[in-house]
């Protein structure tokens, strides 16, 4: 035991070193040079931390360095790393030398670097439309406690949000400084309004025909997502329809990974579908080529459904646990209005609800309201990173 607590006091103690002597190197530069640590604990964090480097790849007085956490969710195998690390291709650095070390910046797509960042300068920039709320927490995941170290203090110097009303919405809850929570829109959002007008293309790559109706069935992964709850049921009602309407299969990439023995791994069965006529989307491909291929999308809680929203798609729902949506988010504002499947035996009527009486006039006001800076995310982004570094802005 006296070991144990004396290799702890050393390594406390040499870490203590690296990170003042790190600072004091960041005292002392005259350069405009920085070091920037990206925090990756999920291959689904790759395409965010992806997203946000390429805004500075031409910057070169920008160091780009890369960590790979263990997840929170699930176990992490050598695939997982081998696919982050190929994907992220920034100098890597240990778990311990990354906590050890002061950095300029710590960019986490996921609340994954917690107890340490407020050593650093951190910024929280998500992974996708912030929407959902952690079993047993009464607020969304993005302030959520896991935003805050032990002593209720914020572990981001910087937290991104999409809109407006989600700044209101994290103000209303959070505790510590409120001047984190900053706009910047969403590059995702800029991405698919810049390809909605490919609908025609991209349903003549999908083999859909001019009067096909394609229906978008869009998960999320868990005990509450569509499959879980009603997916052999949905699916069977589905094959019934082949002749009145196309399916489009998409589920979480979570929903892909192995499971106990005797368990289905949901992704796998979706593949075997196809052979009834199903389209199903490889979590490896983007989701956005199919939402603006689809008319109806057929949805739970995931924050996918809120592009549906902005590109005034016809949206039905699943049933779910209302305490697990974030009240006020935009996933919230649509279960307000859109129908609820709650037997998949009603999925006939429910679709050919959707085609006739859907109420298009409240999904036009909440689109409207969805996406309030178009075109200005990376913009914003750029802004708020250079102004966390104290250098000026690149142009190149």
């Amino acid at each position: 035991m006296d070991q144990i607590i004396l290799r702890t006091l050393i390594r406390r103690v040499f870490r203590g070193v690296i990170w003042v002597v790190s600072r004091l190197y960041f005292a002392c530069r005259f350069s405009q040079n920085r070091d920037i640590l990206l925090c990756c604990n999920d291959p689904l964090m790759v395409k965010y931390l992806g997203a946000f480097w390429d805004l500075f790849r031409s910057d070169r007085r920008l160091k780009f360095h890369a960590t790979f956490l263990p997840p929170s969710s699930f176990q992490q195998n050598d695939s997982d790393l081998e696919y982050m690390r190929s994907q992220l291709p920034a100098l890597e650095v240990s778990e311990g030398w990354a906590r050890a070390r002061a950095w300029d910046l710590v960019v986490c797509a996921d609340h994954c670097f917690g107890g340490t960042t407020r050593r650093s300068p951190a910024v929280y920039i998500g992974h996708g439309s912030p929407n959902k709320v952690l079993a047993g927490e009464t607020t969304g995941y993005v302030c959520s406690d896991r935003a805050y170290d032990r002593k209720g203090r914020p572990l981001y110097a910087r937290i991104f949000l999409e809109r407006d009303e989600e700044k209101s919405l994290a103000l209303a809850s959070c505790h510590g400084s409120r001047d984190i929570f900053r706009v910047v829109g969403s590059m995702e959002h800029d991405d698919l309004l810049a390809q909605a007008d490919r609908r025609d293309e991209f349903r003549l790559e999908l083999g859909y025909k001019p009067r096909d109706v394609v229906v978008l069935i869009l998960s999320t992964w868990g005990e509450h997502c569509l499959f879980h709850t009603m997916g052999d049921e949905l699916l069977e009602e589905a094959r019934k329809m082949r002749g009145e309407f196309k399916f489009i299969l998409s589920a979480h990439p979570h929903e892909y990974r192995p499971k106990p023995a005797g368990q289905r791994v949901w992704g796998e069965y979706l593949r075997s579908q196809r052979e009834f006529g199903f389209v199903v989307r490889e979590p490896s491909e983007s989701w956005i080529s199919y939402l603006v291929a689809s008319d109806i999308v057929l949805s739970d809680y995931t924050c996918l459904a809120q592009s549906a929203v902005l590109l005034e798609k016809p949206i039905i729902l699943t049933p779910v646990p209302e305490e697990l949506i974030w009240r006020g988010s935009v996933t919230w504002k649509i279960r307000q209005f859109a129908p609820i499947l709650n037997d998949a035996r009603e999925l006939r009527q429910a679709l050919t609800s959707a085609m006739n009486t859907y109420p298009m006039e409240k999904l036009h006001e909440l689109a409207k309201s969805m996406n309030p800076h178009p075109g200005e995310a990376a913009v914003r982004i750029r802004k708020e990173i250079y102004d966390l570094l104290g250098i000026p802005g690149y142009v190149g």
